[in-house]
């Protein structure tokens, strides 16, 4: 407002003084003084009072004393209100408000003329009784000393936001009504229901749910951990986020409790200062899902035991070499205690030399026996921390002494990877391919190399030869389960390989073949803060 706009302010809070009338009806000579005094204001703000008159947002002048006592009010106001200006001239300003009568609405009506930075939602009573919801702003005018003199009260009309936001609401009702996924609110620290979609009632049963409390609707709740969640969110205003929940519910009277699993987040509805006044619940039931997944993994396990009494044909040739060594260790010792003992003189320390060798062959045996009954039992994947090249050492030590011709297999793989995996069954795949490329050599021989490379927080294991490599036709049916229709097949396929890889997380792929061989690879992820030292 300009130092002019200003000083016309100032002068007509210097006008005569005015008697304002109360709460009594207006005489002939009240409603003369009263356009009397709207004249003069409009005389006095000259072409400013034609842009207030003029303009589409509602606006009314009030005095400074304490009632802010109306000036004047726009046309725009009055077609809001449906007052005529004589009717609202010289009434309090809060009278024209619903809850004037209120001492908190008065509060928060005095603090927009104290100025308050934030606009007052507020409801406007009109003449038909009727209301209007408007927000409302007020700004002071000051005199040149910084008195103020008058306040300027504006409306803005959100009769069409808040239709427009009823629509809106309504529209997204609907769609919640409509959407597959289970969602209900609440409100208030007793998780009152506001709201529950179609969805949301089928998962629990045939039940009044909307008005009464979660710990109401659904009594059984109320000793679960769920139910817990939900105060939790509204304590902290943390959101909460769970997948395959198991929740008990009674979804017909009567009936027995089941289980369901859920898949569900709890978001906090907040109000415009930060307080937690309600819970959102989205999600979805993957009871289903879950059976079918068990299902999943109890068929993998049954596979793996197939799988490993498939291979007991291979590793039978293995035992009966591991074997060999310690019974024919212990077979050599007990001769050579024999023929000490048959020798005169004082062959102690020989003969205890021979019998702790003797025991170490019979410990070494029984651990042979106890790893070949161990991959025969039935029993649930077990994950043991160990390092990827132990297990390579171990995996190209039995294939050397299963036989493998005149394959040279040349181990290039990193020194400190460590994995969280069954170390037996990824000793399987390793022989496999391991023997797989050997006998891609054939009797004139060649390399095989096994090397290592880390991608992306997973190990990947390659196993090359020199052979002729694989034919397309072989290609395309390389990991369908079949036979080994090998003399010396290894038994577990590489269908087989490539579940058991898959169950660690990984995959196994043909990385490539031509004439100068093939190369298989596998990934794995790598254990959680294993050391990873050096590329191979």
């Amino acid at each position: 407002m300009t130092r002019h706009s200003l000083a016309v302010l100032r002068s007509i809070a210097a006008l005569a003084p005015l008697t304002w009338k109360g709460e009594t009806g207006l005489g002939a000579n009240e409603q003369r003084r009263d356009k009397d005094l709207v004249k003069h204001f409009q005389q006095a703000l000259g072409p400013f009072v034609v842009a207030v008159e003029a303009t589409r947002m509602p606006m009314v002048f009030t005095s400074a004393d304490t009632d802010h006592r109306i000036i004047f009010a726009n046309d725009s106001f009055l077609k809001l209100t449906g007052f005529r200006r004589s009717e609202v001239i010289d009434k309090p300003f809060a009278r024209l408000l619903t809850g004037a009568e209120n001492p908190d609405t008065l509060k928060l009506i005095e603090s927009e003329f104290q100025g308050s930075a934030e606009p007052l939602n507020v409801e406007c009573l009109r003449k038909d009784g009727g209301r209007v919801s408007a927000s409302l702003l007020v700004v002071p005018v000051h005199d040149r000393q910084g008195a103020v003199v008058q306040y300027v009260a504006s409306f803005v009309d959100l009769t069409v936001h808040n239709k427009w936001r009823r629509r809106e609401k309504s529209a997204l009702r609907k769609l919640f009504q409509q959407t597959p996924d289970f969602i209900a609110t609440t409100e208030g620290p007793d998780h009152r229901i506001t709201f529950a979609n179609a969805a949301y009632q089928q998962l629990v049963g045939d039940r009044d749910l909307v008005g009464r409390t979660m710990r109401e609707a659904l009594p059984e709740l109320a000793t679960q951990e769920i139910l817990a969640q939900r105060d939790q969110v509204y304590r902290t205003g943390k959101a909460f986020l769970a997948r395959w929940t198991p929740v008990k519910l009674q979804r017909e009277p009567g009936a027995d409790v089941e289980t369901r699993y859920l898949d569900l987040i709890y978001q906090p509805i907040t109000a415009p200062d930060g307080t937690v006044t309600g819970i959102f619940c989205e999600g979805h039931d993957v009871t289903e899902q879950k059976i079918l997944d068990d299902r999943v993994k109890a068929l993998q396990v049954d596979l793996i035991h197939m799988t490993r009494l498939s291979a007991m044909g291979t590793m039978a040739a293995t035992l009966a070499h591991e074997m060999t060594q310690p019974l024919t260790a212990i077979a050599n010792n007990v001769a050579a205690c024999s023929r000490l003992n048959a020798m005169e003189g004082d062959h102690r320390a020989q003969i205890k030399g021979l019998l702790e060798a003797i025991a170490a062959a019979v410990r070494r045996g029984g651990d042979v026996i106890h790893e070949l009954q161990k991959l025969t039992e039935r029993r649930k994947t077990p994950r043991d921390h160990f390092r990827l090249k132990d297990a390579i050492h171990e995996s190209v030590a039995l294939v050397r002494a299963a036989g493998c011709g005149n394959a040279a297999i040349v181990d290039r793989s990193a020194e400190q990877i460590e994995l969280d995996a069954d170390r037996t069954q990824i000793e399987q795949v390793l022989i496999n391919l391991l023997r797989n490329s050997c006998e891609a050599l054939g009797p004139s021989g060649g390399c095989v190399t096994i090397s290592t490379t880390m991608r992306q927080g997973k190990v990947i294991v390659s196993v090359k030869d020199t052979g002729e490599g694989v034919s397309p036709e072989a290609a395309k049916t390389l990991f369908q389960w079949s036979d080994s229709a090998k003399p010396h097949g290894a038994g577990i396929g590489l269908s087989i390989c490539r579940t058991i890889v898959e169950a660690h997380g990984g995959d196994l792929w043909l990385k490539e073949s031509g004439h100068t061989g093939s190369c298989f690879a596998f990934s794995l992820p790598l254990a959680p803060n294993g050391e990873v030292q050096g590329h191979a």
